[in-house]
Parts: C-alpha cells; structure tokens; sequence
C-alpha cells in the first residue's frame, strides 16, 4: 500500500497452506480446539493490572511541555539529585499549588 510504513507480502495460495499444515503439525504449539476457545475470557478480566498498564501507557501524554526560566541555582540543586530532576520540580510544584489550594479552601 502506497504512504504505508509496513508494507505486508501477499501469500499465495500454495504458501498459505504449506504454512497452516506445519503450524497444524508444530507439537509445541496445537491447535486450539472448541473448549479451549470457549474458555478464553477478556484479558481485562484475567490481568486487570496488566491491562490498565497498558491502556494507561496509550493515552496522550499528561504533561505539557513548555519553556521555563529558573534561577541557576534552583537548576543546580535539582539537577544535583541526578537523573529525575524535572519530575522532582514537579512534585515541588505540585506540593506547592496544593498548599494554597487547601488554604483558599480554608478561608
């Protein structure tokens, strides 16, 4: 498919079944009978953890990103607690706004 980024081969029909026969006949992998099919449950329901991982991983990203201009030394003291500085800004930021928050809430 022209524009496409993956570009999927057609198979033949004579390939096609050589293929189905040795997956038929790969003893470590069987193929699926009727019980086992109608057993199969969601995988929400089997791995609920799993799947919200996931989903949550899908979605857009949360954060926005921006141009911020700090003193050199607030920099300089969060980079120097190594990798994960801007997260850490954050989490002060975030402490921040829900202190005042929870003072204007009080008044």
């Amino acid at each position: 498919m022209p524009g496409t980024k993956h570009h999927i081969a057609e198979v033949s029909p004579a390939e096609d079944r050589r293929i189905t026969r040795a997956a038929r006949t790969d003893p470590d992998n069987p193929p699926l009978g009727e019980a086992e099919l109608v057993a199969f449950r969601p995988a929400a329901e089997v791995m609920p953890d799993l799947v919200q991982a996931f989903r949550r991983s899908r979605r857009k990203p949360r954060k926005v990103q921006l141009t911020l201009r700090l003193d050199p030394d607030i920099i300089d003291f969060f980079r120097a607690g190594g990798r994960g500085w801007q997260t850490r800004i954050n989490a002060a930021l975030r402490e921040y706004v829900e202190r005042q928050q929870g003072r204007s809430n009080k008044t």
